[in-house]
């Protein structure tokens, strides 16, 4: 708003300007950053963004599986993640820019170790391609897969003792 003398009058100017599409992209990337909180926060598995190798980013549940803060985990080799005996296959993964599903050993802070199942895909993040790697904790199906066996062997031992007493 302004004043300008026009001929022998003062003149009141103003200008408009419309914002409704700044509105709305405001209001698209204020939703669209609520819902990546909300989906970050409902995750049960690791996710972490890495960038040659080094964290970048990591979610709620990556704290809690592991044991490092967002603080720690940044700038952090992503193979501090991961057990002695399967850093080398990580290494030879990431290198190789691998994207199948694969498993490995990881290792919390605490050093305790569990299988895990990890997946990756690469994505553009703040404007560069960044590494998502999923880390997911498969202790109970390892478990589940031991015991499949042991009741196959149980079973196997079963039917040769029952073939033997039927002879």
């Amino acid at each position: 708003v302004g004043e300008i003398q026009l001929l022998d009058r003062k003149v009141s100017i103003s200008f408009l300007t419309d914002i409704t599409e700044r509105k709305l992209a405001e209001e698209a990337l204020k939703k669209s950053e609520e819902r990546s909180r909300y989906l970050t926060k409902a995750s049960f598995e690791a996710i972490f963004f890495s960038e040659k190798g080094l964290c970048l980013e990591q979610n709620d549940a990556a704290e809690k599986i592991f044991g490092y803060t967002l603080e720690e985990a940044i700038g952090r080799p992503g193979t501090d993640w991961i057990a002695p005996e399967s850093k080398d296959l990580v290494m030879k993964n990431m290198m190789g820019g691998v994207t199948e599903p694969y498993e490995v050993i990881a290792q919390r802070k605490d050093e305790s170790k569990f299988p895990v199942r990890i997946l990756v895909k690469t994505i553009f993040y703040k404007g560069r391609e960044v590494r998502v790697t999923s880390l997911q904790n498969i202790t109970e199906r390892k478990q589940a897969e031991k015991e499949k066996v042991k009741l196959l062997n149980q079973l196997n031992q079963s039917q040769k003792m029952e073939s033997i007493g039927t002879l």
